[in-house]
Protein backbone atom coordinates (compact mmCIF):
# COMPACT_ATOMS: atom_id res chain seq x y z
CA UNK A 1 0.00 0.00 0.00
CA UNK A 2 1.30 3.61 -1.05
CA UNK A 3 2.69 5.42 2.29
CA UNK A 4 -0.03 8.04 1.10
CA UNK A 5 -2.99 6.22 0.91
CA UNK A 6 -5.17 6.91 4.10
CA UNK A 7 -6.21 4.10 5.76
CA UNK A 8 -9.77 3.94 7.81
CA UNK A 9 -12.13 1.12 9.24
CA UNK A 10 -14.80 -0.41 7.16
CA UNK A 11 -17.32 0.49 10.13
CA UNK A 12 -15.98 4.09 10.47
CA UNK A 13 -16.76 4.80 6.48
CA UNK A 14 -20.23 2.86 6.63
CA UNK A 15 -21.12 5.27 9.52
CA UNK A 16 -19.72 8.33 7.76
CA UNK A 17 -21.87 7.75 4.76
CA UNK A 18 -25.11 7.02 6.38
CA UNK A 19 -24.44 10.42 8.14
CA UNK A 20 -23.90 11.87 5.00
CA UNK A 21 -20.49 12.67 6.21
CA UNK A 22 -18.10 10.87 3.67
CA UNK A 23 -17.26 14.46 1.44
CA UNK A 24 -13.77 14.08 2.61
CA UNK A 25 -13.17 10.37 1.27
CA UNK A 26 -16.19 9.81 -1.56
CA UNK A 27 -19.00 11.76 -3.03
CA UNK A 28 -22.11 10.44 -4.88
CA UNK A 29 -25.46 8.76 -3.49
CA UNK A 30 -24.82 5.21 -1.41
CA UNK A 31 -26.96 3.83 0.35
CA UNK A 32 -26.82 0.32 3.29
CA UNK A 33 -30.03 -1.69 3.94
CA UNK A 34 -30.48 -4.68 5.81
CA UNK A 35 -33.97 -6.51 4.46
CA UNK A 36 -36.13 -8.35 6.89
CA UNK A 37 -35.15 -11.80 5.11
CA UNK A 38 -31.41 -10.79 6.76
CA UNK A 39 -30.29 -10.03 2.98
CA UNK A 40 -28.23 -6.84 3.18
CA UNK A 41 -27.55 -4.88 0.35
CA UNK A 42 -25.46 -1.80 -0.37
CA UNK A 43 -24.91 0.21 -3.28
CA UNK A 44 -24.98 3.50 -5.93
CA UNK A 45 -22.40 6.07 -7.05
CA UNK A 46 -18.69 6.67 -5.56
CA UNK A 47 -16.80 9.19 -6.47
CA UNK A 48 -12.90 9.03 -4.63
CA UNK A 49 -11.98 12.38 -3.14
CA UNK A 50 -8.23 10.56 -2.04
CA UNK A 51 -6.59 7.47 -2.44
CA UNK A 52 -8.02 5.32 0.51
CA UNK A 53 -8.15 2.12 1.65
CA UNK A 54 -10.64 0.69 4.00
CA UNK A 55 -10.32 -2.74 5.99
CA UNK A 56 -11.94 -5.39 8.32
CA UNK A 57 -11.62 -8.33 9.72
CA UNK A 58 -14.32 -10.50 7.97
CA UNK A 59 -16.63 -13.69 9.01
CA UNK A 60 -17.74 -16.25 6.47
CA UNK A 61 -19.54 -14.76 3.91
CA UNK A 62 -21.12 -14.74 0.14
CA UNK A 63 -21.39 -11.99 -1.70
CA UNK A 64 -22.54 -10.49 -5.02
CA UNK A 65 -21.40 -7.68 -6.45
CA UNK A 66 -22.43 -5.91 -9.07
CA UNK A 67 -20.11 -4.12 -11.01
CA UNK A 68 -22.26 -1.32 -13.36
CA UNK A 69 -19.15 1.21 -13.83
CA UNK A 70 -15.48 1.86 -12.69
CA UNK A 71 -13.29 -0.87 -11.32
CA UNK A 72 -13.42 -3.44 -8.24
CA UNK A 73 -9.82 -3.15 -6.59
CA UNK A 74 -10.25 -5.47 -3.50
CA UNK A 75 -7.62 -7.40 -1.23
CA UNK A 76 -8.48 -10.32 0.70
CA UNK A 77 -6.05 -11.71 2.77
CA UNK A 78 -2.72 -11.42 0.58
CA UNK A 79 -4.93 -11.85 -2.84
CA UNK A 80 -5.16 -7.97 -4.47
CA UNK A 81 -7.93 -8.00 -7.59
CA UNK A 82 -8.65 -5.02 -9.36
CA UNK A 83 -11.63 -5.77 -11.66
CA UNK A 84 -12.83 -3.51 -14.32
CA UNK A 85 -16.35 -3.30 -15.68
CA UNK A 86 -15.54 -2.76 -19.08
CA UNK A 87 -18.43 -2.15 -21.58
CA UNK A 88 -20.96 -4.47 -19.92
CA UNK A 89 -20.07 -4.56 -16.60
CA UNK A 90 -19.04 -7.59 -14.04
CA UNK A 91 -20.67 -9.77 -11.78
CA UNK A 92 -18.30 -10.54 -8.68
CA UNK A 93 -18.97 -13.47 -7.07
CA UNK A 94 -17.08 -13.63 -3.17
CA UNK A 95 -16.97 -16.57 -1.19
CA UNK A 96 -15.12 -16.67 2.00
CA UNK A 97 -15.07 -19.47 4.11
CA UNK A 98 -13.05 -18.28 7.28
CA UNK A 99 -12.10 -15.06 8.96
CA UNK A 100 -10.13 -12.99 6.45
CA UNK A 101 -9.06 -9.49 5.97
CA UNK A 102 -11.11 -7.55 3.18
CA UNK A 103 -9.65 -4.32 2.25
CA UNK A 104 -11.30 -2.20 -0.15
CA UNK A 105 -9.05 0.69 -2.00
CA UNK A 106 -10.11 3.70 -4.49
CA UNK A 107 -7.85 5.75 -6.29
CA UNK A 108 -8.82 10.20 -6.40
CA UNK A 109 -10.99 10.94 -8.71
CA UNK A 110 -12.34 7.71 -9.73
CA UNK A 111 -15.90 6.92 -10.14
CA UNK A 112 -17.17 3.04 -9.42
CA UNK A 113 -21.50 2.37 -9.76
CA UNK A 114 -21.68 -1.02 -7.60
CA UNK A 115 -24.62 -2.90 -6.19
CA UNK A 116 -23.67 -5.13 -3.76
CA UNK A 117 -26.32 -8.44 -2.20
CA UNK A 118 -25.32 -10.84 0.78
CA UNK A 119 -27.35 -13.17 2.40
CA UNK A 120 -26.76 -16.77 0.97
CA UNK A 121 -24.78 -18.07 4.25
CA UNK A 122 -28.49 -19.33 5.88
CA UNK A 123 -29.50 -21.51 3.09
CA UNK A 124 -25.79 -22.86 2.34
CA UNK A 125 -25.34 -23.70 5.84
CA UNK A 126 -28.74 -26.35 5.58
CA UNK A 127 -27.76 -29.79 4.88
CA UNK A 128 -29.22 -30.13 1.59
CA UNK A 129 -26.79 -27.74 0.58
CA UNK A 130 -23.47 -28.48 1.81
CA UNK A 131 -22.46 -30.23 -1.62
CA UNK A 132 -22.94 -27.10 -3.32
CA UNK A 133 -21.18 -24.88 -0.80
CA UNK A 134 -18.17 -27.06 -0.72
CA UNK A 135 -18.01 -26.28 -4.93
CA UNK A 136 -18.67 -22.46 -4.24
CA UNK A 137 -15.66 -22.17 -1.30
CA UNK A 138 -12.95 -24.10 -3.98
CA UNK A 139 -12.76 -20.57 -5.13
CA UNK A 140 -12.47 -17.32 -2.93
CA UNK A 141 -13.49 -14.75 -6.24
CA UNK A 142 -14.78 -15.49 -9.50
CA UNK A 143 -16.20 -13.04 -12.27
CA UNK A 144 -18.44 -13.18 -15.30
CA UNK A 145 -20.01 -10.30 -17.78
CA UNK A 146 -22.88 -8.42 -16.70
CA UNK A 147 -25.73 -9.41 -18.93
CA UNK A 148 -28.82 -7.01 -19.45
CA UNK A 149 -31.58 -9.24 -17.36
CA UNK A 150 -29.17 -8.85 -14.51
CA UNK A 151 -28.76 -4.86 -15.18
CA UNK A 152 -32.50 -4.54 -15.11
CA UNK A 153 -33.05 -6.14 -12.04
CA UNK A 154 -29.77 -4.53 -9.96
CA UNK A 155 -32.14 -1.23 -11.36
CA UNK A 156 -35.56 -2.42 -10.31
CA UNK A 157 -33.45 -3.08 -6.15
CA UNK A 158 -31.99 0.30 -6.46
CA UNK A 159 -35.57 2.05 -7.14
CA UNK A 160 -36.85 4.33 -4.33
CA UNK A 161 -39.63 2.25 -2.79
CA UNK A 162 -42.85 3.30 -0.51
CA UNK A 163 -42.05 2.30 2.84
CA UNK A 164 -45.42 0.98 3.82
CA UNK A 165 -46.20 -2.56 3.97
CA UNK A 166 -46.41 -3.26 0.33
CA UNK A 167 -43.51 -1.41 -0.85
CA UNK A 168 -40.94 -3.03 1.44
CA UNK A 169 -42.38 -6.55 0.54
CA UNK A 170 -42.48 -5.58 -2.86
CA UNK A 171 -38.81 -4.69 -2.50
CA UNK A 172 -38.08 -8.01 0.01
CA UNK A 173 -39.50 -10.18 -3.66
CA UNK A 174 -37.68 -8.26 -6.20
CA UNK A 175 -34.17 -8.35 -3.99
CA UNK A 176 -34.78 -12.16 -3.47
CA UNK A 177 -35.76 -12.69 -7.16
CA UNK A 178 -32.55 -11.38 -7.84
CA UNK A 179 -30.16 -13.41 -5.88
CA UNK A 180 -32.20 -16.58 -7.05
CA UNK A 181 -31.19 -15.60 -10.54
CA UNK A 182 -27.68 -14.72 -9.72
CA UNK A 183 -27.31 -18.07 -7.79
CA UNK A 184 -28.64 -19.86 -11.02
CA UNK A 185 -26.16 -17.68 -13.30
CA UNK A 186 -23.60 -18.91 -11.18
CA UNK A 187 -24.34 -22.64 -11.67
CA UNK A 188 -24.61 -22.71 -15.10
CA UNK A 189 -21.08 -21.07 -15.75
CA UNK A 190 -19.52 -23.04 -12.56
CA UNK A 191 -21.19 -26.73 -12.56
CA UNK A 192 -20.11 -28.47 -10.09
CA UNK A 193 -17.62 -31.61 -10.46
CA UNK A 194 -18.03 -34.94 -9.96
CA UNK A 195 -16.49 -35.06 -6.54
CA UNK A 196 -18.14 -32.48 -5.45
CA UNK A 197 -20.12 -34.48 -3.12
CA UNK A 198 -17.04 -36.22 -1.90
CA UNK A 199 -16.49 -35.64 1.92
CA UNK A 200 -13.01 -36.19 1.03
CA UNK A 201 -12.99 -32.38 -0.27
CA UNK A 202 -10.72 -30.47 2.68
CA UNK A 203 -10.52 -26.35 3.34
CA UNK A 204 -7.41 -24.85 3.36
CA UNK A 205 -4.79 -25.21 6.36
CA UNK A 206 -5.25 -21.28 6.82
CA UNK A 207 -8.78 -21.80 7.61
CA UNK A 208 -8.33 -24.15 10.70
CA UNK A 209 -5.73 -21.62 11.76
CA UNK A 210 -7.97 -18.90 11.73
CA UNK A 211 -10.56 -21.13 13.30
CA UNK A 212 -8.21 -21.52 15.72
CA UNK A 213 -7.30 -17.70 16.41
CA UNK A 214 -10.29 -17.14 16.74
CA UNK A 215 -10.79 -19.67 19.52
CA UNK A 216 -8.01 -18.41 21.31
CA UNK A 217 -9.03 -14.85 21.20
CA UNK A 218 -12.91 -15.47 22.78
CA UNK A 219 -10.47 -17.38 25.44
CA UNK A 220 -9.34 -14.95 26.71
CA UNK A 221 -5.90 -14.55 24.73
CA UNK A 222 -6.03 -10.48 24.11
CA UNK A 223 -2.22 -10.35 24.34
CA UNK A 224 0.38 -11.71 21.67
CA UNK A 225 2.01 -13.58 23.95
CA UNK A 226 -1.13 -15.35 25.16
CA UNK A 227 -2.49 -15.77 21.88
CA UNK A 228 0.59 -17.72 20.94
CA UNK A 229 0.44 -19.76 24.32
CA UNK A 230 -3.43 -20.61 23.02
CA UNK A 231 -1.94 -22.01 20.32
CA UNK A 232 1.17 -23.95 21.09
CA UNK A 233 3.91 -22.13 19.27
CA UNK A 234 6.14 -19.43 19.46
CA UNK A 235 5.24 -15.40 19.28
CA UNK A 236 8.11 -15.35 16.24
CA UNK A 237 6.13 -18.44 14.79
CA UNK A 238 2.80 -16.89 15.38
CA UNK A 239 4.04 -13.62 13.71
CA UNK A 240 5.39 -15.38 10.96
CA UNK A 241 1.54 -17.90 9.89
CA UNK A 242 0.03 -14.52 10.13
CA UNK A 243 2.00 -12.61 7.92
CA UNK A 244 1.55 -15.27 5.61
CA UNK A 245 -2.28 -15.67 6.21
CA UNK A 246 -3.21 -11.70 6.18
CA UNK A 247 0.14 -9.81 5.55
CA UNK A 248 -0.33 -8.41 8.95
CA UNK A 249 1.17 -8.48 12.78
CA UNK A 250 -0.21 -10.38 15.71
CA UNK A 251 -0.79 -6.93 17.11
CA UNK A 252 -2.70 -5.51 14.05
CA UNK A 253 -4.84 -8.76 13.87
CA UNK A 254 -5.52 -8.18 17.83
CA UNK A 255 -6.15 -4.59 17.27
CA UNK A 256 -8.96 -5.55 14.50
CA UNK A 257 -10.22 -8.41 16.37
CA UNK A 258 -10.47 -6.30 19.89
CA UNK A 259 -12.34 -3.12 17.86
CA UNK A 260 -14.76 -5.79 16.14
CA UNK A 261 -15.90 -7.41 19.08
CA UNK A 262 -15.90 -3.79 21.12
CA UNK A 263 -18.21 -2.96 18.24
CA UNK A 264 -20.42 -6.34 18.94
CA UNK A 265 -20.54 -5.15 22.25
CA UNK A 266 -21.57 -1.68 22.14
CA UNK A 267 -24.08 -2.49 19.33
CA UNK A 268 -25.70 -5.96 20.84
CA UNK A 269 -25.50 -5.18 24.75
CA UNK A 270 -25.97 -2.67 28.09
CA UNK A 271 -22.29 -3.46 29.22
CA UNK A 272 -20.61 0.01 30.67
CA UNK A 273 -17.72 0.77 28.48
CA UNK A 274 -15.16 -0.09 31.28
CA UNK A 275 -16.44 -3.84 30.93
CA UNK A 276 -16.43 -3.52 27.71
CA UNK A 277 -12.74 -2.61 27.72
CA UNK A 278 -11.57 -5.31 30.33
CA UNK A 279 -13.49 -7.73 28.00
CA UNK A 280 -11.19 -6.86 25.23
CA UNK A 281 -8.01 -6.78 27.19
CA UNK A 282 -7.93 -3.15 28.22
CA UNK A 283 -6.73 -2.43 31.96
CA UNK A 284 -8.14 0.57 31.58
CA UNK A 285 -10.89 2.27 29.90
CA UNK A 286 -8.81 5.46 28.80
CA UNK A 287 -6.91 3.55 26.87
CA UNK A 288 -9.46 1.84 25.39
CA UNK A 289 -11.23 4.67 24.41
CA UNK A 290 -8.12 6.42 22.75
CA UNK A 291 -7.86 2.82 20.61
CA UNK A 292 -11.42 2.99 20.05
CA UNK A 293 -10.97 6.63 18.38
CA UNK A 294 -8.11 6.23 16.70
CA UNK A 295 -9.53 3.35 14.81
CA UNK A 296 -13.39 4.30 14.43
CA UNK A 297 -12.59 8.25 14.33
CA UNK A 298 -15.27 8.65 17.47
CA UNK A 299 -15.99 7.41 21.26
CA UNK A 300 -17.22 4.46 22.37
CA UNK A 301 -19.93 6.41 23.69
CA UNK A 302 -20.63 8.84 20.74
CA UNK A 303 -20.77 5.12 19.01
CA UNK A 304 -23.67 4.04 20.96
CA UNK A 305 -25.37 6.77 21.27
CA UNK A 306 -25.60 7.02 17.34
CA UNK A 307 -26.43 3.08 17.58
CA UNK A 308 -29.65 4.25 20.03
CA UNK A 309 -30.59 6.88 17.30
CA UNK A 310 -30.98 4.16 14.45
CA UNK A 311 -28.35 6.25 12.59
CA UNK A 312 -26.08 3.42 11.57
Amino acid sequence: MDAHTHRISSQHFARLLQQDAAHGYVRGSYRFQTLKSGISMHGGTAVAQQDWCSMRLVQPYVSFVLLLSGSADFGINRTRCRIEAGGTGQVILVAVHEESLFCRYLKKGETTVKFTVRGLEHWLGQPENLAAARTLYREPIRNWRLDEATRAAVSGCLQATPQDLAGRLEQEARVMQLLAHLWQDYCRRFPAPADSADDGFRLPENAAFAAELDAAYRSGATQVAALAAALHISERTLQRRLAGYMGITAAEWLRHKQMQYALHCLSSGTERIGEIAYRCGYKHASAFTQAFKQYFRCTPAQWRRVMGQGEI
